[in-house]
C-alpha cells in the first residue's frame, strides 16, 4: 500500500500548526496560561495568552497571530486588520495587547506603523531574543568600565591596555589585542571552535579583559547590531560550589540580572538560538577543594552550555590549575584521551605579558601623563632606578599596584626600594585574592605563605629552581598531617595560587625577586626550627638572596644563633644535603655581622666557597678547616691562623695577604667596595657606595680591627690602588704572607719578604700573564 502524497495546502497547514505550537511553547515559558485557537469577538485567534501581573489582581491578556509564511505580503494591511480586532477586544474587556509573530522579517516602515497602532510585530527569532529582559544588565556592563570600582582607581576604559595572546603553544600564531579577536570570533557564524579557553597566570588580566570584552559587545548589541550577542559574564568565584548549570544560571539571573522567578528554560532557549556569548570567568576559582576528578566533573557539566550547536563560550583559568600538561590537554581536548566522557574541546589562547611599550602606555594612561611631559620622564627615571620593576609590571596586577601608590613612591625620593615593592606586592596579591575577588581557600594566608616559603627555599637551593606536584604533596603531608584527599587539594591550592607558573610538568616562581623574597622567609623559618634542612645542598652565591635574608632578619628571630649552631655542628654532619651547611652558615653570618666569626673555633669545618669578604676573622682558628675556593678578600686575619693551612685557593682571583695600618685598610676597603661592580646592594643595610649588607666603612670599624692587621685582598685590585697612589707606600714596608692558587696552579712560591709598590706591580703583571 503506497502512502498518499500531501497536497501543498496540507503541507502549508502542517507548517502553520508547527509554527503556532512553537510560538505557544515560548509563551508558556513566560506566561501563566496559553490557550490555542480561541474565538474572540467572532474572530479566530491563534493564541490567547494570560500573564499574571504582581501589582494587579487581574491577568494581562494578549491575543497572538502566528504566520509561518516566508514572505510578509501586505504587512500594513495585516497590521490594520489585527489592530482592529484588538480595538474591539479591548472595548469588550477581553484583551489588553496584541502581537503578530512571523518567520519573515518586518520592514522598518511596518514596525513604525504597528507601533502607532499599539501593536507588537516581531519574528520568531526576535521573540526568542526578548524572552529575558537583559537590557538593564547589559547597560550595567558598560557603566562598570566607565566608572571606577574603587576610590584609588580610574575608570577601566581610560586606562585599559590591550593584551596579546598566542594560540595554543605556538609562538608564531600571535594574536594582537585578544579582545578584538574575541569580538570578531563571537560574530563568526562558522568558527573553527565554539569554545575558547583564555589562559593566563595570576594577575595577567583575564578578568579585566573579560569586563572590557563584555562592555564592547554590549555597546554593539544596544546599537542594534544583528550579529552582536548578549555577553553573559559569569564570575565563577562568586559561585563556589560544584557546578550545576541550572543552579548557576538561576543564581546569575536572580542575583546579577535582577530577574524575578528566573527560569533556566528561557535562558536555554535564547542560548540555543545563538543570542549569548557566555563568559565563564575564573574556572580555577570556583571550587574550594579541587581534584582531578572534580575538574573533569565540572567540565562535563559545562558541556550543557558548550555542547549547544550555536553556542559561543569563553572559559578563563590559570594554566597552573591543571597540575600537569597531560591534565590540561585532557581538560581542553578530551578527544585526545581514551575513554573520555566529554566531547567538547576548547581552543586555548594564552595571554602574553605586557611588552615594555604596553607597560609605558598603561602608566601614561593610568597616571594621566603625556609621553613628552617632564613628569613622565621623571617617572621613567624613577622606575628605571629600581631593579626588576619593569619585569614585574609586565603582569598587569603589579603594574596597577605600583600605579596606585606611585605618588608615595615619587615622594619617597628613592627611599622605596625593590625590596619594599616585592614585600608589599606579595601581601597585596594575597589580600586581593581573598578580599577583592572573595576567593575561598582551604588554608589561611599565614599557613599558605609559610608552606610556600618552605617550597621556595627548597627549590631555590636546587639548581633547577623547579617544583613538582609530588614535592608539594610531601611537604603538605609532613607539615599539616592530613588525609590523602585533603593533601592533594592543599597541594593544588599552593601550586596554583601562590605566585607560580607551570612549564610542562614542573612549577617555578613567576619572577626571580619574588622567589628570592619567599625563599629568604623560608630560611628564617628553617633556622627557627633548628634543623639544617636544604641549607647545605649548594653554596649560596647570589648576593640578592643574601640581601633579602639580611633585610628580613630580626633579632627576635634568632637567626644568628641558629646559624652558629649549624656551623659548629657541621663537623658531625653526614647527610648529603649538609655538604655546604657550614659554608652557607658562615656566609650568612658574615652578611649579618662582619664580626660574627671573630674568635670562633672553625677547626675541621668545611668552608668551601664561603664568602668571607671584609669579615673580621681575628682570633678564629682554622686548624684542619677545608678552605678551598674561599673568598677572603678584604678580611682581617691573624698571621698564625693562615700559616696553619698548607695551601689556600681563591675562587675569584689571585690574592695576597698584606699588613695594613688602620687608615690604609679603611682606604683600600672603601676603594674595593666602591669600584667592584659585582657588589651591588640597595636596602636598609646598604651603606655608601652600595656595599654588601653589613659593611660600614668608618673609623669605628678600623678601631675595632686595631692599628695593624693582616688583610687579604685581590692582588690586581690592591696593586692598582698602589699604582694610583690610593694607598701610600712612601715609608711603609709591605709584607706578603702567602701566595694563593690561581686556577689550581701555584703562581709563585713566596716566603715572607719585603715588597715595595714596584714589586707588587711586577707581581700583578706576572699573575695577569698566567
Amino acid at each position: 500500500m503506497s502512502k498518499s502524497k500531501s497536497s501543498p495546502g496540507q503541507l502549508s497547514n502542517d507548517k502553520g500548526r508547527k509554527f503556532q505550537s512553537r510560538v505557544a511553547e515560548l509563551f508558556r515559558m513566560i506566561a501563566s496560561r496559553v490557550t490555542e485557537n480561541v474565538e474572540i469577538c467572532g474572530k479566530k485567534v491563534d493564541l490567547y495568552v494570560e500573564f499574571q501581573i504582581e501589582s494587579s489582581n487581574r491577568p494581562h491578556r494578549v491575543i497572538v497571530e502566528c504566520k509561518a509564511e516566508k514572505r510578509n505580503g501586505s504587512q500594513n494591511a495585516r497590521i490594520m486588520e489585527f489592530a482592529g480586532l484588538l480595538d474591539v477586544a479591548r472595548k469588550a474587556d477581553l484583551a489588553d495587547a496584541a502581537e503578530i509573530v512571523t518567520i519573515a522579517p518586518w520592514s522598518e516602515q511596518a514596525k513604525g506603523f504597528a507601533l502607532q497602532r499599539k501593536l507588537s510585530v516581531l519574528t520568531l527569532e526576535e521573540k526568542v531574543r526578548t524572552l529575558l529582559d537583559l537590557r538593564p544588565y547589559v547597560e550595567t556592563l558598560i557603566a562598570e568600565v566607565d566608572s571606577p570600582r574603587h576610590a584609588h582607581q580610574i575608570p577601566l576604559r581610560e586606562c585599559f591596555v590591550s593584551l596579546d595572546a598566542i594560540s595554543g603553544d605556538r609562538e608564531d600564531l600571535r594574536i594582537e589585542d585578544v579582545c578584538e579577536y574575541l569580538l570578531d570570533w563571537s560574530e563568526d557564524s562558522q568558527p573553527s571552535s565554539r569554545a575558547v579557553a583564555l589562559l593566563g597566570g595570576y594577575g595577567s588580566g583575564k578578568s579585566t579583559a573579560c569586563r572590557m570584552l563584555a562592555a564592547k559587545l554590549s555597546e554593539r548589541w544596544l546599537s542594534g547590531d544583528a550579529k552582536a550577542r548578549i555577553p553573559i559574564l559569569l564570575s565563577l568565584v562568586e559561585y563556589n560550589k560544584e557546578v550545576r548549570v541550572e543552579s548557576l544560571v538561576g543564581w546569575f539571573l536572580d542575583e546579577v540580572c535582577g530577574i524575578s522567578r528566573p527560569k533556566f528554560r528561557l535562558f536555554a532557549e535564547m542560548h540555543k538560538a545563538g543570542h549569548f556569548l557566555v563568559i565563564l570567568d575564573g574556572f580555577d576559582e570556583m571550587a574550594i577543594s579541587t581534584s582531578g576528578s572534580m575538574i573533569d566533573s565540572n567540565l562535563s557539566e559545562l558541556e550543557k552550555l558548550v555542547g549547544v550547536p550555536r553556542a559561543k563560550v569563553i572559559l578563563t583559568s590559570r594554566p597552573e590549575y591543571f597540575m600537569t600538561e597531560a591534565e590540561e590537554l585532557a581538560a581542553l581536548d578530551p578527544e585526545s584521551v581514551n575513554f573520555s566522557y566529554r566531547s567538547q574541546s576548547y581552543e586555548p589562547l594564552r595571554l602574553m605579558p605586557w611588552s615594555e611599550s604596553k607597560i609605558e602606555e598603561f602608566f601614561q594612561q593610568r597616571l594621566g601623563l603625556h609621553p613628552e611631559s617632564p613628569d613622565w620622564l621623571s617617572v621613567q627615571e624613577a622606575v628605571g632606578a629600581i631593579g626588576n620593576v619593569m619585569d614585574l609590571s609586565s603582569r598587569p596586577v603589579f603594574a596597577e599596584m605600583l600605579a596606585a601608590t606611585f605618588s608615595d613612591f615619587l615622594q619617597s625620593n628613592g627611599g622605596i626600594t625593590e625590596g619594599d615593592l616585592i614585600a608589599s606586592y606579595v601581601n597585596a596579591e594575597l589580600r586581593r585574592q581573598r578580599v577583592l575577588k572573595q576567593r575561598k581557600f582551604l588554608l589561611e594566608d599565614d599557613t599558605r605563605l609559610r608552606l610556600v616559603a618552605s617550597l621556595a627555599l627548597a627549590s631555590y637551593m636546587d639548581d633547577s629552581h623547579r617544583i613538582d606536584l609530588g614535592a608539594a604533596r610531601r611537604m603538605v603531608r609532613d607539615e599539616l598531617k592530613i588525609n590523602f584527599r585533603e593533601e592533594e587539594a592543599c597541594a593544588r591550592e599552593i601550586l596554583s595560587c601562590s605566585f607560580m607558573q607551570r612549564r610542562g610538568e614542573l612549577f617555578s616562581f613567576s619572577h626571580p625577586p619574588i622567589h628570592e623574597y619567599l625563599a629568604a622567609r623560608g630560611l628564617h623559618d628553617l633556622l627557627a626550627s633548628g634543623v639544617v634542612g636544604c641549607l647545605g645542598r649548594r653554596p649560596l652565591r647570589e648576593r640578592s638572596f643574601i640581601e633579602w635574608f639580611c633585610r628580613t632578619s630580626k633579632v627576635e628571630y634568632g637567626e644568628k644563633e641558629g646559624l652558629v649552631r649549624i656551623l659548629q655542628g657541621s663537623r658531625y654532619f653526614s647527610e648529603k644535603n649538609a655538604k655546604y651547611a657550614a659554608t652557607n652558615a658562615a656566609t650568612l653570618l658574615c652578611a649579618l655581622d662582619l664580626e660574627s666569626l671573630k674568635g670562633m673555633n672553625l677547626d675541621r669545618c668545611s668552608l668551601k666557597e664561603a664568602d668571607l669578604r671584609f669579615a673580621d676573622l681575628r682570633g678564629a682558628s682554622f686548624s684542619g678547616t677545608f678552605l678551598e675556593e674561599i673568598d677572603f678578600r678584604g678580611s682581617c686575619i691573624d698571621t698564625s691562623a693562615l700559616s696553619v693551612s698548607a695551601r689556600l685557593s681563591c675562587r675569584v682571583h689571585a690574592v695576597v695577604v698584606v699588613q695594613l695600618s688602620q687608615d690604609e685598610w679603611m682606604a683600600e676597603v672603601s676603594r674595593i667596595v666602591r669600584d667592584e661592580t659585582t657588589i651591588e646592594y640597595q636596602g636598609d643595610n646598604a651603606g655608601e657606595g652600595g656595599q654588601r649588607p653589613g659593611v660600614e666603612i668608618n673609623s669605628e670599624v678600623g678601631e675595632r680591627r686595631g692599628a695593624l692587621g693582616w688583610c687579604v685582598f685581590d692582588l690586581h685590585l690592591f696593586a692598582d690602588s698602589v699604582r694610583k697612589g690610593l694607598v701610600g707606600l712612601a715609608d711603609s714596608t709591605w709584607f706578603v704572607k702567602e701566595s694563593f692558587i690561581l686556577e689550581d696552579r701555584l703562581v709563585r712560591p713566596l716566603t715572607i719578604e719585603s715588597l715595595t709598590g714596584v714589586h707588587l706591580l711586577a707581581l700583578a703583571r706576572e699573575l695577569s700573564s698566567c
